[in-house]
């Protein structure tokens, strides 16, 4: 999920979601200093159409859904509930955060069910 965060941050493609499962980016990840710079740049346009956006950031434009679960001790929840935290108070499009009762580090077949809803809704 870091890994897909990052790959997506430096990506010039449209995408149509990023997932991010039990994961969080460091405090000094490259993510946090790109994404101020393209909503910098989005400042800067001011009134000009949305889809610039896409242009600025992918990460701006692209929803991201994060799930935790929240027995996890290898990742800590609240290190994804921070990085979705600091996602969204950067402009990122992220998505409701979705807790996982009694899950670990682990892939659960709700967390299954969420992802291929989105994935079916983005093929309609």
């Amino acid at each position: 999920g870091g890994i897909a965060i990052q790959a997506a941050a430096r990506s010039h493609h449209r995408l149509g979601a990023i997932f991010a499962l039990s994961s969080y980016l460091c405090n000094d990840s490259w993510v946090w200093s790109e994404l101020k710079r393209a909503q910098q740049q989005c400042d800067n346009i001011g009134s000009e159409p949305s889809n610039n956006i896409h242009e600025k950031s992918t990460l701006l434009s692209t929803p991201i859904y994060m799930a935790h679960g929240q027995a996890d001790d290898f990742v800590l929840p609240q290190w994804g509930e921070n990085t979705n935290n600091r996602l969204k108070d950067l402009g990122a499009n992220v998505q409701p955060f979705l807790h996982v009762p009694r899950a670990s580090h682990e892939m659960t077949s709700s967390e299954l069910e969420h992802i291929f809803g989105v994935l079916l809704a983005k093929l309609k």
